[in-house]
């Protein structure tokens, strides 16, 4: 019980307070005027007693021994404590949770994996609703829409349960005479799951084969600020009302703005409809290990760096990958710190592309390789390994292509790395560009140094637990590399930023015409400004679109609790189940 108090005392405190930040390249920040615990509006046992009465899923308040479990973060630096957590199950759910905590002007947040590095999938003090159990996953290989089929994916599936469950089909091939597997364009991270990677692009391995994921995204079901369902495609919304009626029109803005607009501002996608692809005759995945520094902490290979830099912005779109740079120890040698270099062809033995990078393997400075061969993705995918919750500060960079062709700025970007490194900042380079730059099914709010770049580069500085949770000096240092990376590209990734990005508009959709036009979205769907994220869009507002409060203090702003109004309008197949909370 003690402990209980002691979650309880904070999350109250970190509603009503936040930590100092040192003021040199810190962003100010907004803070939305909701009701938090504390309040006397907030709800208590008797209304989560009710609450969770009328839920398929279930609420988890801070008694819960499972609480804190699913308070974490990827980034453990951004772990919130919510006032409550809600685990739907159906969209009626969802649905619910909307309209009560819009209606009683709670801060509801939305989380799937809770991947996002800057903490915009939670907050203090929030009603956090967490989408793990809304896993379900559906296969159509009779689709009107694409030859090779279609797969309808609710927001908790991971990536790796999305690829186990498309690894089992078997389907005819593109001609129709051969039986072969299919694929999908998803993140390469295990317990990454579909809601804020598809809402911000979507990068894969397979990308530069086949677009981002909102290239490959056909349809999507959103429950809106009002608590209505609206299914969304590329020619129309339908919108379910209460009554059961549907309403159709033409209007795809909503469409437009979640392929690309971020995630956690327009509602709470509760399923996505990609397309699937013909598979190819096998996948190849190669590896190739480059020290940088010597024992004495001296740089080594820097040419050679450059040299397969060079060679990357060459390759064709088959070709995709992720180039690592770390200061970790080469087992087996004296060196410190290395390129390390992941690469992945989505073709046949036979194809003229597969030959691109072997100077890059018969490098005489790449001291390690592996050559591997996959008849599946999955059997790819499952040796792909997660990035470990850590105290980190993150930033990225879209490496603009023309870096990587002149010389001079070839190794001025290599430089740049090195001194990442010296400071303890380590980067994954994703490739990006090839086919990607098509924009399959009209244009989306995605930046453009995203689809014709060469590199997304998210860089992390990460530190121990024994330091602290904000270590302001490593973020000052993290805020200081990031100044230099950011003059090698366009923008930055929306799901993987800096938390601290006066920019952030541009930085994220380039010009102001993209973002006025998300914003104009915005208004039209959620019209008072209720779902709230840390640089997403209207996040600079307050509810209704006012001034926000800037660096002040969260707002309390009471409302009254009527949940038999609230509960009994949504259409579901039973009016009460079991309860399914524990209170205390």
């Amino acid at each position: 019980m003690a402990n209980v108090a002691v979650i309880l005392w904070m999350i109250i405190l970190c509603c009503q307070t936040h930590f100092l930040k040192s003021q040199s390249l810190r962003q100010n920040q907004t803070w939305p005027t909701r009701v938090y615990p504390g309040h006397l509006s907030f709800p208590d046992h008797k209304d989560l007693y009710y609450i969770g009465s009328h839920l398929d899923g279930r609420l988890i308040s801070p008694y819960d021994q499972t609480y804190m479990n699913m308070s974490y973060s990827r980034n453990i630096r951004k772990t919130k404590l919510p006032g409550l957590i809600i685990l739907p199950y159906t969209v009626e759910d969802v649905q619910r949770m909307v309209i009560y905590a819009r209606s009683h002007n709670l801060h509801l947040t939305v989380r799937s994996s809770g991947h996002d590095y800057i903490g915009r999938s939670t907050h203090d003090g929030s009603m956090n609703l967490y989408l793990t159990s809304m896993n379900k996953i559906q296969v159509n290989l009779n689709s009107a829409r694409n030859p090779a089929g279609e797969v309808k994916v609710q927001s908790g599936a991971s990536w790796l349960q999305v690829y186990t469950e498309v690894d089992k089909i078997r389907g005819a091939d593109a001609t129709g005479t051969q039986t072969v597997g299919r694929v999908v364009v998803g993140g390469s991270a295990h317990t990454v799951c579909m809601g804020g990677y598809t809402q911000g692009g979507g990068h894969s391995p397979i990308s530069r084969k086949f677009g981002l994921a909102v290239d490959n995204l056909l349809e999507a079901t959103i429950v809106t600020a009002e608590g209505k369902i609206r299914v969304l495609n590329f020619t129309q919304t339908l919108t379910y009302d209460f009554d059961g009626s549907v309403h159709v029109t033409n209007d795809t803005d909503l469409f437009w703005a979640i392929r690309g607009g971020g995630g956690g501002t327009w509602g709470v996608v509760v399923d996505f409809t990609f397309k699937l692809h013909y598979p190819p005759e096998r996948f190849r995945n190669v590896l190739a290990v480059i020290p940088l520094f010597d024992q004495t902490g001296n740089a080594i290979n820097k040419k050679a760096v450059e040299d397969v830099f060079s060679i990357l912005n060459g390759l064709s779109p088959e070709w995709g990958g992720y180039i690592y740079t770390g200061n970790e120890p080469v087992a087996g040698t004296q060196f410190v710190g290395s390129l390390m270099i992941f690469m992945n062809h989505f073709g046949s033995n036979s194809s003229e592309s597969n030959n691109e990078i072997s100077s890059i393997l018969h490098h005489p400075s790449v001291i390690y390789t592996e050559d591997h061969y996959y008849n599946s993705f999955l059997n790819y995918e499952v040796h792909a390994v997660d990035a470990e919750y850590s105290l980190t500060y993150v930033f990225n960079s879209l490496i603009r292509k023309e870096v990587l062709h002149q010389q001079t700025s070839r190794a001025q970007f290599v430089d740049t790395l090195h001194e990442l490194l010296k400071d303890s900042i380590t980067c994954m380079n994703v490739m990006i560009g090839g086919n990607m730059a098509v924009q399959y099914g009209g244009s989306t709010p995605v930046h453009s140094g995203l689809r014709n770049g060469i590199f997304s580069t998210s860089c992390a500085k990460s530190w121990p637990i024994s330091v602290g949770y904000a270590d302001e000096q490593g973020i000052d240092t993290a805020l200081r590399g990031a100044q230099k990376l950011y003059a090698y590209g366009y923008g930055s990734y929306i799901n993987e930023p800096a938390e601290d990005m006066p920019d952030w508009k541009l930085r994220f959709w380039e010009n102001q015409t993209t973002y006025n036009r998300l914003l104009s979205v915005k208004k039209k769907v959620d019209p008072d400004n209720f779902f709230w994220c840390h640089n997403c869009v209207g996040s600079d507002l307050g509810r209704g679109y006012a001034p926000a409060n800037i660096q002040g203090l969260p707002g309390m702003v009471s409302g009254t609790f009527h949940p038999e109004v609230e509960f009994d309008q949504i259409i579901t197949s039973s009016n009460t189940h079991p309860v399914n909370v524990i209170i205390g």
